[in-house]
C-alpha cells in the first residue's frame, strides 16, 4: 500500500512581470504569521542598560536602543526571576548554605577545641562567607585524613567518641557564654537578615574603638548612644551633650571628659531603649540587657582610684545608679548614688548641711570643663531631689556650690530634638528652658522634702502647722507650673522630656496631699483651710491623677510608651493607685469605663514588661490591688484588656519580687554586695537580683497603715495591707534605693 504524506508547502514563487517582489519585515519583532500581521512577538527580558533607563527593549541584541546610541548590549537572563535558570539559581544556593550550615555543626562536634575557637574567632572578626567555608574545607579534609588513617574499634569505641564530642560541645558552649559576659565582641550580625538594622541610620555617629572593648562595630555604638540622648539623657542631663560628643568623637582617652568607664557605663544604660539582639547578653532575656556592657564598667570601675576625683566618673556612678535600678539591683543603685553625693561634697560642689555656699573661682570664658561641670552637678541635684521626695524621704543635699547655667530666652533656645528611631520629624527641644525649669522645681521639691518629711508631726498643733507648710508648699508649686511658657503647653504635643516634667510637679502633688508626713502614720485629710487652692485634697489628687493619664495618653500616641523614661512607670503607678483609690470609696463612678484609667492601664501594661524593675511594680500592683478589684467572678468578665493582663494572664517568675527581705537578709546582702564592690568580683549576674524574698510576718505588721486617695478612716473600715499609695510608696522606696535605706 502506497504511503500518504502530508503535502509540503510550496516554496517562494517568482514574481510574476510587473509586480514588485515581497518586501522583507523590517522589525524582526513582527509576527511573520500572515494570519497574524500586524501583532508583535512579546519580549520577556529586557537588556540591563534598558532596564536603567526605563526603555522598551526590542529584546533581541543588540537592541534598537544600544543600536541606536552606539553602546553594549547585554542580556542577562539570570536576573530574570521567571525563568528557570533563576530557580536553578536559587536552588544551588539554598544547597550551598544548607551543606555549609551541616559542615558548620559537623566541624563544632568533631574538630579539635581550638580548631572551634579558631572558627569562632574567625566569625566574630566579620571574615567574608568565602573565608569561613576555606576554613571549614580545611579542617574537614584533617579530619578526614585522620580517620582514614586510624583503625574503627567498634561500636564501643565509636560511643565513647560521641560521648566526648557531646563533652567537647558543652564546653565550647560554656566558654562562648563565658567570653560573652566577660566582654568579648559580639557575635557577628547578619545585616542583611535584620531589617530593623538595614533601616537605621543613627543621628550621632561615634567610635566604638577605644572606649570599649565590647564590640568594634561603630554602627551598633552609634545606635545605642543615640538613643540615649534621646529617651534617657534630656530628663536629669547630667552630661553635656556636645562636650561628651566632641570628646567621645576625637578618640583622646586621657580627657577627663570622657572615659572608657563612663562610655561603658552609659552603653550599658542605653541598651535599656533598645531591641537590637546585641543588647542582650541572652537574647530575649531583658535581664541581661546590656550586661556585657555593664560588666566591662564594672571592670573598669575597680580599677579607679576612690580618693581621685574626676568627673566622668561621677558621670558614670550617675548612670550606675540607674542602670542598677532597672535591674532590681537595689542596693547597688543606693550605693552608686551615696558613692557620687560624697564624691561631690568632697570636691565642694555641694553640701549636706546649711553651711555657707563653697565659691567657686570665677570663669570669664566658659571652658568645656566648667560646662560639663555645671550641668553634672545641677542633673546630680534634680536626681537627689526626685529620687528620695518620690518615696517619702528627705533628699540628701542641701545646698548646690555652683552657680546654674544662664540660660537664652526661650526664643533663643532653638535646639532640635529628634524622636529617634521614630521616623518623625524633629521638633525643638527647649533645652535649655527645660533644665532652668526643672532646676526651679528641684529647689521646690528640696524643701518639700525637707520641710514635711523630715520633720515629725505628732500633737494636734504639729498637725495643724503641717497643713499650713502643705498650703504654702502648694501655692509655691501652682505658681511655678503656670509661670511655665506657653511652648511647655501638653496642647502643643512638646517633647517627652517635657511631658515627663509636668508629671514630676502632679507627682509631688499627689505625694503631698496623700501622704504629707511620709509613710509614718497618717491622720484625717487635710481640708487646707488656709489655702487659695480650690477643692479638697481629694480633688487636686484626682485632678492631677488625670492629668498624668492625659501626659500619658500624649506621650503614648507622640513618641509611643515603650520607649519611655523609667520615672514614667512611677507617675502612671501613682496616678492609677489613686484612681482606683477614689472608686473604692466611692469617688468615682465606675473606673472600669474610665477612659483615663484604661488609657493608663494599658500603658501600665507595656512599661512594666520592659525591664526587671517594672517586672517588680507590675507584682506589687497585682498583689496590692487584685484582691481589690476582683471581688468576684462577675468582676473578670467587666476588666479592661490591659487590666486583665496585669492581674491574671501572665505571672512573671519573679512575683513575689516586691516583698520586703528580712533584716537578716538584707544585712547579710548588703555585706555580700560591698564585698563583691570591693573585690572586682561579678555584680550583675542574670537573676542576681537582692529583692527577691518575701518579708517575713513581723515584718509585715511593722509597716504603717496608710489610705489610698488622702484620707484616713480612722475608727472605720481597715484598709488592707499593700493596698494605699503611702504603702505602695514604701515598697517603691526598696526598688529605689535598696532595703537597707528602709533603717535610715
Amino acid at each position: 500500500m502506497q504511503q500518504q504524506y502530508r503535502p509540503i508547502v510550496p516554496g517562494p514563487t517568482s514574481p510574476s512581470p510587473g509586480k514588485e517582489p515581497p518586501r522583507k519585515n523590517p522589525n524582526p519583532n513582527l509576527n511573520p504569521n500572515p494570519n497574524a500581521a500586524g501583532w508583535k512577538k512579546r519580549v520577556s527580558t529586557a537588556c540591563l542598560a534598558c532596564k536603567k533607563s526605563k526603555r522598551k527593549c526590542s529584546g533581541i541584541p543588540p537592541c534598537d536602543n544600544c543600536r541606536a546610541l552606539n553602546r553594549e548590549c547585554i542580556f542577562d537572563e539570570t536576573l530574570d526571576q521567571r525563568r528557570r535558570v533563576a530557580a536553578k539559581r536559587t536552588a544551588e544556593e539554598l544547597e550551598y548554605h544548607r551543606d555549609m550550615l551541616n559542615d558548620l555543626f559537623r566541624l563544632i562536634r568533631t574538630a579539635e577545641e581550638h580548631r572551634s575557637q579558631r572558627l569562632l574567632e574567625i566569625i566574630r572578626n566579620n571574615a567574608p562567607p568565602e573565608e569561613i567555608r576555606a576554613f571549614i574545607d580545611e579542617t574537614l579534609a584533617e579530619i578526614r585524613e585522620r580517620e582514614q588513617g586510624g583503625r574503627v574499634e567498634g561500636a564501643t569505641a565509636a560511643a565513647e567518641k560521641d560521648k566526648q564530642t557531646v563533652g567537647k560541645l558543652e564546653q565550647l558552649r560554656r566558654r562562648t557564654s563565658s567570653s560573652s559576659m566577660a566582654g568579648a565582641p559580639p557575635p557577628f550580625r547578619r545585616k542583611v537578615m535584620d531589617v530593623h538594622f538595614l533601616c537605621d541610620t543613627p543621628p550621632i555617629e561615634v567610635p566604638a574603638r577605644p572606649w570599649t572593648a565590647v564590640t568594634d562595630d561603630d554602627q551598633f555604638v552609634s545606635h545605642l548612644v543615640s538613643l540615649y540622648f534621646t529617651w534617657e539623657y534630656p530628663f536629669y542631663a547630667f552630661l553635656d551633650r556636645d562636650v561628651f560628643l566632641r570628646h567621645m568623637k576625637a578618640g583622646e582617652i586621657e580627657t577627663e571628659l570622657c572615659s572608657p568607664f563612663l562610655v561603658n557605663a552609659l552603653l550599658a544604660t542605653a541598651c535599656h531603649y533598645s531591641e537590637f539582639s546585641e543588647s542582650y547578653a541572652i537574647p530575649g532575656d531583658i535581664e541581661t540587657k546590656g550586661l556585657s556592657f555593664l560588666r566591662e564598667a564594672e571592670r573598669l570601675l575597680q580599677d579607679l582610684d576612690d580618693e581621685e576625683y574626676r568627673l566622668s566618673t561621677l558621670q558614670g556612678l550617675l548612670l550606675l545608679h540607674g542602670r542598677y535600678a532597672m535591674s532590681g539591683q537595689d542596693n547597688l543603685s543606693d550605693m552608686m548614688l551615696d558613692r557620687a553625693i560624697r564624691m561631690a561634697e568632697k570636691a565642694g560642689y555641694v553640701s549636706q548641711d546649711n553651711d555657707e555656699p563653697y565659691e567657686l573661682g570665677r570663669v570669664e570664658e566658659e571652658s568645656d570643663e566648667s560646662i560639663a561641670l555645671k550641668r553634672t552637678i545641677w542633673g546630680l541635684y534634680q536626681l537627689d531631689t526626685v529620687t528620695y521626695p518620690a518615696v517619702l524621704k528627705p533628699n540628701r543635699i542641701k545646698r548646690v556650690n555652683i552657680a546654674k547655667i544662664q540660660r537664652a530666652p526661650i526664643e533663643e533656645d532653638r535646639s532640635s530634638w529628634l524622636p529617634y528611631p521614630m521616623h518623625k520629624a524633629p521638633r525643638l527641644s527647649y533645652h535649655g528652658t527645660y533644665l532652668h525649669e526643672a532646676c526651679r522645681l528641684s529647689e521646690i521639691a528640696a524643701d518639700v522634702s525637707q520641710k514635711l518629711y523630715a520633720e515629725g508631726y505628732e500633737s494636734l498643733e504639729d498637725k495643724e502647722r503641717l497643713s499650713q507648710v502643705v498650703d504654702k508648699l502648694l501655692i509655691r508649686l501652682k505658681a511655678w507650673h503656670e509661670a511655665l511658657p506657653k511652648e511647655f503647653d501638653p496642647i502643643h504635643r512638646p517633647p517627652a522630656h517635657v511631658l515627663l516634667l509636668q508629671m514630676r510637679y502632679y507627682s509631688i502633688v499627689i505625694t503631698m496631699l496623700i501622704c504629707p508626713s511620709g509613710s509614718r502614720e497618717q491622720f484625717k485629710p487635710l481640708d487646707l483651710p488656709h489655702s487659695e487652692q480650690k477643692g479638697s485634697a481629694d480633688s487636686i489628687c484626682i485632678a492631677s491623677a488625670r492629668a498624668i493619664a492625659r501626659l500619658a495618653r500624649i506621650h503614648q500616641e507622640e513618641y509611643g510608651i515603650s520607649r519611655s523614661h523609667p520615672f514614667a512607670l512611677y507617675a502612671i503607678n501613682m496616678a492609677l493607685f489613686v484612681l482606683i483609690g477614689a472608686w473604692r470609696r466611692d469617688l468615682l463612678p465606675d473606673l472600669m469605663t474610665d477612659p483615663d484609667f484604661i488609657g493608663m492601664i494599658a500603658a501600665f501594661s507595656v512599661v512594666t514588661m520592659r525591664s526587671v524593675r517594672g517586672l517588680h511594680v507590675r507584682a506589687m500592683f497585682r498583689q496590692s490591688q487584685g484582691p481589690m478589684i476582683l471581688q468576684s467572678d462577675e468582676d473578670i468578665g467587666r476588666l479592661p484588656e490591659a487590666l486583665r493582663e496585669v492581674l491574671l494572664d501572665d505571672q512573671p517568675e519573679n512575683s513575689e519580687a516586691t516583698l520586703p527581705l528580712s533584716s537578716e537578709r538584707q544585712s547579710s546582702e548588703k555585706d555580700d554586695n560591698s564585698k563583691a564592690v570591693a573585690d572586682g568580683s561579678s555584680l550583675s549576674s542574670p537573676g542576681d537580683d537582692h529583692s527577691t524574698s518575701s518579708g517575713t510576718k513581723e515584718e509585715e505588721q511593722r509597716r504603717p497603715e496608710s489610705t489610698g486617695g488622702g484620707d484616713h478612716q480612722s475608727g472605720g473600715e481597715e484598709e488592707e495591707e499593700g493596698s494605699t499609695l503611702c504603702e505602695m510608696l514604701s515598697r517603691y522606696e526598696e526598688l529605689n534605693l535598696g532595703q537597707e535605706s528602709r533603717a535610715d
